[in-house]
């Protein structure tokens, strides 16, 4: 039931590799009887990969994902909203900012493509690239990222991503041009016309952003 959601990733087998580790937490959740399932598995997953990703030991509050065998995510530290559907508690909003967090942000994260809306990951010590897929979210409104180490390219077509109005990536070391920014498989769709707030101060990028 479980590998369904993991396109068949061949990094789940292997126990060391933060997609090992996170599928092995699941089965174990699956496993513990008494604890009545009412999250998705993509989602629980998902979450779970970010935890191991950027380091937990450094983490200044790991309340609720290092017992979430017995929990569900609305528990989670920096888990701000959530709301019940047909798939059970959707997270809503993630804020994680200055808690310590290390390492990379996975492109697992993603598979919260359908229910994130605030993507709030701000002053910590997170670095590598941010995931492509950001910009498949399809109810996004908030990304911020900035005073991070992110490096790596502006995620692609970004600006089509049809709910966003606020986004900062300020203080990082992303390298490439703005024109990125309105390139890829969405160039035809309408622009984020709701997008209030747009920073990418401090990084090292180059271009200009069209009128």
């Amino acid at each position: 039931m479980l590998r369904k959601y993991m396109d068949d990733d061949l990094r789940v087998t292997q126990q060391w590799t933060t997609q090992g580790k996170a599928f092995r937490d699941l089965v174990l959740a699956e496993e513990v009887a008494h604890v009545q399932r009412t999250y998705s598995v993509a989602q629980r997953y998902a979450l779970i990969n970010l935890y191991y990703s950027t380091k937990p030991e450094s983490w200044e509050s790991q309340s609720g994902w290092d017992e979430f065998i017995f929990t569900n995510e609305c528990s989670f530290f920096g888990v701000k909203i959530c709301r019940w559907s047909a798939r059970g508690v959707e997270v809503i909003k993630l804020d994680l900012s200055d808690n310590g967090l290390m390492g990379t942000i996975p492109e697992e994260l993603c598979l919260l493509r359908d229910s994130l809306e605030h993507m709030i990951l701000h002053s910590n010590n997170i670095g590598g690239s941010i995931p492509s897929c950001i910009s498949g979210f399809n109810n996004l409104e908030t990304l911020d990222f900035h005073n991070n180490i992110l490096n790596g390219t502006l995620p692609e077509g970004l600006m089509f991503s049809p709910s966003l109005w606020d986004v900062d990536l300020s203080n990082n070391n992303i390298t490439g041009g703005l024109d990125t920014l309105f390139e890829g498989e969405n160039s035809g769709e309408p622009l984020a016309l709701g997008l209030m707030t747009f920073n990418v101060d401090s990084n090292n990028l180059t271009g200009t952003i069209p009128h």
